[in-house]
């Protein structure tokens, strides 16, 4: 969290220093060594395949009368996310996002 009480990205940040895409030596394991002989991140090898996405499962579910369960840590992750959004400290679209992460929907 930042001095104004805002969360910014990390490559926002005043000592960001964004991660190497190659180096002289590998850093570390799927790092690969090109003809040029610098050593590349996995993911800019020309055969990676990204890892599957696992599908999103729902972690609250309706009951039969229509009513949803929610558990006490996650409703208490969006009372605290509303909190924020009453102090300004979100837009409304960033806590209807958050929201949806924390609820699974």
């Amino acid at each position: 969290m930042a001095s104004d009480g805002r969360w910014y990205r990390p490559e926002q940040h005043p000592e960001y220093v964004p991660a190497p895409t190659q180096s002289e030596a590998s850093l570390g394991p799927g790092w690969w060594m090109a003809t040029d002989g610098q050593w590349y991140r996995p993911e800019q090898h020309p055969e990676y395949v990204p890892p599957p996405v696992a599908p999103a499962v729902a972690s609250v579910a309706p009951a039969a009368d229509g009513a949803v369960s929610v558990p006490a840590a996650a409703l208490e992750k969006v009372r605290r996310l509303g909190r924020m959004l009453d102090a300004g400290r979100l837009s409304d679209y960033e806590f209807q996002q958050m929201r949806k992460e924390i609820l699974g929907l």
